[in-house]
């Protein structure tokens, strides 16, 4: 009887561990949303990292490498992160959830919103878009989750609610980013790029900042910034050199999200195909538009010559609309430096290098100013080797003319020169220059034996 009872007390513990284990196992509602979310969000989030080449005293190349998140946004391979994660980078790759590594190259950049799209080949297999969300009805309180990939360690989820709406940070390149989201998610050195989710897994934001002087601070872009950005980050006429001359602008209706021709050119392909201001973008190519996403990242496929079969809405009725693209014209670096700086610039060769004994061998070579020019101005001199505009490296005229291209009179602009065996930068404001632009750099060059 006494053995009996001893089997019956052991059954008992047994039986009291599988129910104490059972229920330590159980999880909240709140858990399982975390756990749910994480697992249909990670595949979409990325890992990048990025090389950067800087310069020691003696112009010798370093590189140096850093990391940040990034969101899958299209099964083409293009990838949200932050300007600041890929700023100035010579070489990029990025990582998926599931390990491979691909290189990427960047597509479009807006320092002043500190937003880059980058692009990888990568099979559609193994891409995941995130599904994005609306940043205009988000309240303080409201749960919020961050995932990224701080400090190297790999896909890591924190969880939060938001702040504060309205915040306003300044960027890296100084300006004054607006109507932040602020939330006490943990953000990480790593997490810059990476999503900012709601409870139904869709992107909100961009982890762009943290405090460095407080815990539980950090900042996040809202998506709704992203959208109106889209045409920026994605310019396809710039990218491709080709033009369609058709603004489209992203509205919110009772109706849901609509896009609508909010410009067309005169003359340009568009305009010859009847494209109408306030006509309703409905298709493109026999697909649906719904955001601006569903326009601008299939158009960067498009090139000069083809034909683009648009299904507007116009006055309650369907029609259908065939553009041909049309070639952009590459614009003239030289003419550009001269008419918004007044330099006349000159590509280095090594015979003009070992003549003038200069000490670096890529740069533009400063031929000639205009009197009372910018250049002249800052105190540029015939001689001074510029190798660097704004973030951008300058070896040749052709990339001085993509990257002075949207520069307009009153833009300022950082500009590295080397004068001897001295490096130097200043800020320059773009003007516009008096006089013509010399016909024949060469001739206004010093002797090979002066020196500045």
């Amino acid at each position: 009887m006494k053995c009996k009872k001893i089997h019956v007390f052991l059954m008992i513990l047994v039986l009291f561990g599988f129910w104490v284990r059972g229920q330590a196992q159980a999880l909240t509602d709140d858990e399982k949303n975390n756990v749910n979310i994480y697992q249909k969000a990670s595949p979409s989030v990325v890992n990048v990292i990025s090389t950067v080449i800087t310069r020691d005293f003696f112009l010798n190349a370093i590189p140096r490498e850093g990391s940040g998140s990034g969101s899958i946004i299209d099964a083409r391979g293009h990838v949200l992160t932050n300007n600041h994660v890929i700023r100035d980078a010579k070489k990029l790759e990025v990582t998926l959830a599931e390990g491979s590594k691909w290189p990427a190259r960047l597509v479009g950049t807006d320092p002043d919103n500190d937003l880059a799209v980058i692009k990888i080949d990568a099979p559609a297999d193994k891409l995941k878009p995130l599904p994005m969300g609306d940043s205009q009805r988000l309240r303080v309180g409201q749960k919020v989750l961050a995932i990224g990939n701080p400090f190297g360690l790999g896909l890591t989820l924190t969880t939060g609610i938001i702040s504060s709406l309205g915040r306003n940070i300044r960027s890296e390149v100084g300006t004054m980013i607006e109507d932040l989201i602020q939330t006490d998610a943990s953000i990480n050195p790593g997490n810059s790029g990476g999503p900012l989710l709601n409870v139904n897994g869709e992107l909100i934001g961009i982890n762009t900042a943290i405090r460095a002087d407080a815990q539980g601070i950090g900042f996040a872009i809202p998506v709704d910034v992203l959208t109106s950005d889209m045409p920026k980050l994605l310019d396809f006429e710039r990218l491709n050199r080709v033009v369609l001359g058709l603004g489209v602008q992203q509205k919110r209706t009772e109706r849901g999200d609509e896009l609508l021709a909010a410009s067309v050119a005169p003359d340009s392909p568009a305009a010859e195909a009847g494209c109408e201001v306030g006509d309703r973008l409905l298709a493109l190519n026999g697909r649906k538009l719904v955001q601006l996403p569903d326009y601008q990242i299939p158009m960067l496929a498009a090139r000069a010559g083809e034909k683009v079969k648009l299904q507007v809405l116009r006055d309650g009725k369907k029609v259908n609309l065939v553009a041909e693209m049309r070639a952009r014209p590459k614009p003239d670096g030289q003419a550009l430096a001269w008419r918004l700086f007044g330099m006349g610039l000159q590509e280095l060769t090594p015979e003009l290098v070992r003549q003038r004994e200069l000490p670096v061998d890529r740069g533009l070579l400063v031929t000639d100013l205009a009197s009372g020019g910018p250049a002249r101005r800052l105190r540029i001199r015939v001689g001074d080797v510029v190798f660097r505009l704004g973030r951008w490296y300058v070896g040749d005229l052709e990339r001085l003319g993509l990257i002075l291209e949207d520069v307009q009179p009153g833009d300022v602009l950082s500009i590295w020169i080397v004068r001897g065996k001295v490096r130097a930068w200043g800020s320059i404001r773009a003007g516009m220059a008096r006089g013509a632009p010399p016909g024949s750099p060469t001739a206004t060059c010093w002797p090979a034996t002066s020196r500045a």
